[in-house]
């Protein structure tokens, strides 16, 4: 239910950052990857405080009250702290060893909070985690064998997922009352959904994403005339192919993969993985055009620009789809509701 004191405009990329692609008004250019009706204009210009952002996105129900600790957290240890940083990197100042791990903790932030990161995030897990599971519930056979010559009540099954944050997420039952009778049967469930995914990112922010500040990083300027544009998914990783072109990468850690995000119209965060590069370095034209690319491509819904960039609906076609257009809004809607509803089935019942 609402509560008081609590943010519900979750956003999904600060407006400080989004600050640099605004004119003195406030107002942002706005390139919408899906649209209802082919009169939709092309670019719009939207206030800050209007876009990049979904309603509950980070919230959660503690004791039948709305909480925004996620929300507060991000805020407070990836968001604030890069603001400065951010500021000092655009005007060319030397950074610190501590305000380069503060920018790159930034990007992974913004790499694993939007909806983009949502979806991958679902689709990995369900590719990947059944194997997780069917170990789990081989581990814990073995403690009910351990225990079936024994007058001890059976334990409460504590599965090793291989890590604590996962493990919470786990609802495990035995049932002893099998029609068979010495034999039990075990049960496991994983949500995937927002629980899941903020687990997921206070995982990875609290502890792997420290490795990657190893990266050589690289304040990168853009080739002359040209400017950066952003999106509401503003982190870019790509893989070169030999006719350049390029795939979109997934990791963080794969040799000669190139990771990049924009800080301003004129400057963007990079590092290519297993590769020096200088503190500072100027983009020539192809490869300025090329990562412009890699950015639209990158874009979930959204593409921001200080001005309507001509080139861009090239890049990234916008999709005319009404039906997905109305799936998705309705989807939105009662995000909240749905999430909140299968995370306390799932918890309460543990």
């Amino acid at each position: 239910m609402p509560s008081p004191n609590v943010s519900h405009d979750n956003h999904i990329v600060p407006q400080w950052y989004l600050r640099r692609w605004s004119d003195p008004n406030g107002l942002v250019w706005c390139y919408p990857l899906l649209v209802s009706h082919e009169n939709v204009p092309i670019w719009g210009q939207h206030p800050l405080k209007g876009i990049a952002y979904r309603r509950d996105l980070y919230t959660l129900t503690s004791e039948g009250q709305d909480v925004d600790d996620h929300e507060r957290w991000l805020k407070e240890q990836f968001e604030d702290p890069a603001s400065a940083v951010v500021k000092k990197a655009v005007q060319g100042k030397n950074l610190t060893p501590a305000e380069w791990r503060t920018l790159v903790l930034f990007a992974v932030c913004q790499d694993l909070r939007t909806p983009q990161s949502f979806s991958e995030s679902m689709e990995y897990a369900r590719e990947h985690f059944p194997s997780t599971i069917q170990k789990s519930l081989e581990q814990a056979v073995e403690q009910i064998k351990r225990r079936a010559a024994s007058d001890e009540p059976a334990p409460p099954v504590v599965p090793d997922p291989g890590t604590k944050w996962l493990s919470e997420a786990f609802k495990f039952s035995i049932r002893h009352d099998t029609p068979q009778q010495g034999l039990a049967e075990i049960g496991t469930h994983l949500l995937l959904g927002r629980d899941f995914w903020l687990r997921t990112q206070r995982h990875i922010l609290g502890g792997i994403a420290e490795s990657l500040v190893d990266h050589s990083w690289c304040i990168a300027t853009a080739a002359k005339h040209i400017e950066w544009f952003t999106s509401d998914h503003p982190v870019a990783k790509l893989i070169p192919q030999r006719d350049g072109e390029f795939s979109l990468g997934s990791g963080w850690a794969v040799p000669g993969e190139i990771i990049c995000m924009p800080l301003s119209r004129r400057h963007l965060l990079v590092t290519e993985v297993g590769v020096e590069l200088p503190q500072r370095l100027r983009l020539g034209k192809a490869m300025t055009m090329f990562i412009r690319r890699t950015i639209a491509a990158r874009a979930w819904r959204t593409i921001f620009a200080l001005q309507a960039v001509p080139d861009v609906p090239t890049m990234r076609p916008r999709r005319v789809d009404r039906e997905a257009y109305e799936r998705e809004r309705e989807g939105w809607e009662d995000w909240h509701s749905r999430q909140t509803a299968a995370e306390q089935n799932h918890f309460d019942d543990r």
